[in-house]
């Protein structure tokens, strides 16, 4: 489920990242990474695995809202690249 849900964001990070700003390109890259490092987790320390999974999921689920709310209102758009002129 674990390897899904990491497959699933990077295609969705591939997808929008052209949308949103780099501050949610960023957040997602460290949903991942903690998500990969869940599975490390699994395996050492079983018994904080199923805390850790649901505090990462639940995070990732209330930003997901919190995205999407600002998206629709507008206030949510990445900056325009200023290009350089000679």
């Amino acid at each position: 489920m674990i390897v899904a849900l990491i497959a699933i964001e990077i295609v969705s990070l591939m997808v929008i990242s052209k949308v949103y700003p780099e501050s949610h390109t960023s957040f997602k890259i460290g949903i991942i990474a903690a998500l990969c490092i869940l599975l490390g987790v699994k395996t050492m320390l079983p018994s904080l695995f199923v805390p850790l999974t649901l505090a990462v999921l639940g995070l990732n689920f209330m930003y997901n809202f919190y995205s999407n709310n600002k998206r629709k209102r507008g206030a949510y758009k990445r900056k325009k690249a200023k290009r350089m002129k000679l």
